[in-house]
C-alpha cells in the first residue's frame, strides 16, 4: 500500500511580541511588581498595564492568587494547558498567561501554503487509487493534546464551552508544533452541565469535532467524505457514539479519558495488541458479540444477510502482507471446510490474532509493527468500529 503524504516544511513561530515577559507560577511577586505588571498578549498591539485595586493591601503571590480563582482556570499544571500568571474570573480585566507565539490558526495557515489541505492532510492510495484522506501525523499529534487538556478540566468537574483555532496555542520553544496548549479561561464556565450538576462534554467535543471537519478542510469539503476510518470514527466518538462506555463519569473518573486510546492516536504495535486483547475477550464470551455484523467494517456498502469478508483479502496488494498465509491457508485453500467463519467480525479479529501471536513460531521473525500495518491495510475500518462498540483494553 502505497501513500502520498504532504509535507511539513521548515516551519518556526515567530518570536514573542516586543516587551512581553516570561511569567511563571513558580515564582513569588513582590507589591511593586504585581501592581505594576506589564503584560503583551498575542491577540492586541498596545500594552496593557495591569494593577490590583488600591484597597488590596495584603498581595500574594502569584501561585496563591492563581488558587483562589478556581471558577474558570485548572487547579494544576498540565502539559497541554497555558499556565495562568495572573487569572481573573469576574471579566473586569483580563487574565494574564505565560507568553505564546502563535495560535493553531497561524500554524495552519503556514502548513496549507500554498494548497489548503496538504500539510494538514495525506492521501493514502493503494494500486494508483484514492482510498481516503488521513491527516498528518503532526495533527494527529496536536488533535490529541487538546483533548487530553479538555479531559483534564472534565476530570476537575469543569463545565467545557467551545475550543477554538485561537485558544490553541504554542510557546516559541516548540519549533515542532509538538505541544500544543489551550488557553483554559477562554475554554471553560461555558459549557452544559448535565443533569446530576457534573460537568458535560457535549459542547466543547463537539467543537474540536466541528473544528477537524470544517476548520481543518476550508475549500475542500470533500475530504471529509474521504476521511479515514479512524478519522471518521473519532469525529463521532466526540459526538456521543460509544456511550455510554465512551462518555460521562465522575469529576477524577471520567470515562472520555478512553477516548485518548482510539485507534487514531495508536501505533501499528498497539494495533495488534489491541486485536489479540480483544480477541481474548471474545474467546472468554466476556463481550456482547450480537451487535457486530460485517457490513459494518466493509469499504463498500454490502448486503448486511450476505455479508463475508473474503473480499477484504482479495486486493493484489493484500497478497504480499504478512496476514495473508493465514487467510489462504485455511480459508482460499480449504474453502468447504474452513477454519474462519468469513460472515463473522470475531472469527475476524481470530484470524489476526492467531497470525500476531503464533507468526513467528516457524520461519523468520516478523515486528509485530508490520502485524498491526497489514490490519490496518486490510480492514481499515475494523479497529474503529471495534472501538466505539467496545472501548480500550
Amino acid at each position: 500500500m502505497s501513500s502520498n503524504q504532504g509535507s511539513m516544511g521548515n516551519l518556526s513561530p515567530p518570536p514573542p511580541p516586543p516587551g512581553l515577559r516570561e511569567l511563571s507560577t513558580a515564582k513569588a511577586y513582590n507589591k511593586r511588581e504585581i501592581r505594576m505588571l506589564l503584560y503583551k498578549p498575542n491577540v492586541a498591539k498596545a500594552e496593557v498595564r495591569l494593577s490590583l485595586p488600591e484597597a488590596q493591601a495584603d498581595y500574594k503571590s502569584l501561585s496563591e492568587v492563581h488558587n483562589v480563582n478556581k471558577g474558570s482556570h485548572t487547579n494544576r499544571s498540565h502539559p497541554h494547558i497555558l499556565p495562568t500568571v495572573f487569572p481573573c474570573t469576574d471579566g473586569s480585566r483580563k487574565c494574564i498567561h505565560d507568553g505564546y507565539a502563535i495560535t493553531l490558526r497561524e500554524v495552519l495557515d503556514q502548513l496549507r501554503t500554498p494548497r489548503s489541505y496538504i500539510g494538514v492532510w495525506k492521501t493514502v492510495a493503494r494500486n494508483g487509487q484514492l482510498l481516503y484522506y488521513a491527516l498528518e501525523d503532526k495533527i494527529v499529534t496536536i488533535v490529541r493534546g487538546v483533548l487530553d487538556a479538555l479531559i483534564c478540566l472534565l476530570n476537575e468537574g469543569k463545565s467545557i464551552g467551545s475550543v477554538t483555532l485561537d485558544n490553541i496555542v504554542f510557546l516559541a520553544n516548540d519549533p515542532t508544533f509538538s505541544h500544543p496548549l489551550i488557553i483554559d479561561c477562554l475554554v471553560t464556565g461555558t459549557g452544559n452541565d448535565n443533569a446530576d450538576g457534573s460537568a458535560g462534554s457535549s459542547v466543547g467535543f463537539n467543537s474540536l469535532a466541528d473544528m477537524i471537519s470544517t476548520q481543518f478542510t476550508p475549500g475542500y469539503p470533500n475530504i471529509m467524505k474521504l476521511a479515514s476510518p479512524a478519522v471518521t470514527s473519532f469525529i463521532n466518538c466526540l459526538r456521543g457514539a460509544g456511550s455510554p462506555h465512551l462518555h460521562g463519569g465522575d469529576a477524577g473518573e471520567r470515562h472520555e479519558v478512553m477516548l485518548l486510546s482510539h485507534p487514531l492516536f495508536l501505533s501499528h504495535e498497539q494495533h495488534a495488541a489491541y486485536v489479540c486483547k480483544l480477541s481474548e475477550q471474545f474467546r472468554s464470551n466476556a463481550l456482547n458479540v450480537t451487535q457486530l455484523k460485517v457490513s459494518d467494517i466493509m469499504e463498500v456498502p454490502t448486503n448486511v444477510r450476505a455479508a463475508k469478508w473474503d473480499d477484504l483479502f482479495r486486493d493484489p496488494d493484500i497478497k504480499h502482507t504478512v496476514m495473508h498465509d493465514q487467510y489462504h491457508y485455511f480459508i482460499a485453500r480449504a474453502p468447504k471446510v474452513p477454519y474462519y467463519d468469513r460472515s463473522s467480525v470475531t472469527s475476524l479479529v481470530k484470524l489476526f490474532r492467531d497470525r500476531t501471536t503464533h507468526g513467528n513460531d516457524n520461519g523468520p521473525t516478523i515486528a509485530i509493527e508490520e502485524y498491526g500495518s497489514a490490519i490496518d491495510m486490510i480492514c481499515p475500518r475494523l479497529l474503529p468500529h471495534l472501538f466505539e462498540q467496545y472501548g480500550f483494553f
